[in-house]
């Protein structure tokens, strides 16, 4: 997510407002947010890639899940088509 994009976020985050496209006026709100990805985020604040004030605003509870290959074939319904990783379903 670019830097100006993840500065509009934590606005949101941070007041409850925002500012529709071509809007005049902000908007107060109130939102949860559920946030996902696959990068390790402290590597990318250290690079100067993701800011760190958003990345304390959205850490609460972090749920590190493996890697589809990674899980035991032993496992009922562990193949890639039922796997909630799975590349096809999630690029």
């Amino acid at each position: 997510m670019p830097l100006a994009a993840q500065a509009k976020v934590l606005r949101l985050l941070q007041d409850q407002t925002f500012e529709r496209v071509g809007g005049r006026e902000s908007i107060r709100t109130h939102v949860r947010v559920i946030a996902a990805t696959n990068q390790n985020l402290e590597k990318r604040i250290a690079a100067g890639l993701f800011r760190a004030d958003l990345f304390y605003r959205l850490q609460g509870v972090t749920i590190a899940l493996p890697r589809c290959e990674t899980v035991p074939k032993t496992l009922p319904n562990s193949r890639p088509s039922s796997c909630f990783c799975s590349t096809r379903n999630w690029g």
